[in-house]
């Protein structure tokens, strides 16, 4: 404690000495890259026996639906029914088509058609519901070149992976 009587002025010098800390780097990862990590989407599209569409390949096609991120891949056809996303997804081999509209009979047939869609590695049968900006990868299969945890036999497969994935299955 420092009195100074009233009228009086004093002057003080006070010297603080620096205390340096060096905080640990912190590493920020985008959520795209940890799931593309964590799936295996990144390993096996080094290996390529399918065709993969990046999510930096989406953002470059500026789709509106699903429908248009796969739209012009490799092997698979996608024709549109009308406006917006209805349509269909076909194999080169056009032995294997899904329907995506919101017609309710069109969904009801998705169930026997031969390409199939698993999205974040669970069969899936409500896709079209998938926005653009949420998908991580695309792996796009001919019949039997799909991985074995997808083999469908004669179908063709699609594996969609997404931000919201958490690696239940991994």
């Amino acid at each position: 404690p420092v009195a100074i009587p009233a009228g009086d002025s004093l002057l003080l010098e006070i010297v603080a000495s620096r205390v340096q800390t060096q905080l640990q780097p912190v590493v920020v990862r985008d959520v795209f890259d940890a799931v593309a990590e964590l799936t295996g989407f990144r390993s096996r599209s080094r290996a390529g026996v399918g065709f993969y569409i990046t999510a930096e390949d989406i953002r470059k096609r500026r789709p509106l639906c699903f429908l248009d991120a796969i739209n012009g891949t490799s092997g698979f056809f996608v024709r549109k029914t009308g406006g917006d996303c209805d349509g269909q997804i076909r194999s080169a081999r056009k032995r294997a088509s899904i329907c995506l509209s919101t017609d309710r009979l069109c969904r009801m047939q998705t169930a026997s058609d031969c390409v199939k869609v698993f999205v974040d590695d669970a069969e899936d049968l409500g896709w079209q519901a998938i926005t653009p900006k949420d998908i991580v990868g695309i792996e796009l299969y001919q019949m039997s070149t799909a991985p074995a945890r997808y083999s469908t036999g004669e179908c063709a497969v699609v594996v969609v992976w997404t931000a919201r994935y958490r690696g239940a299955h991994h």
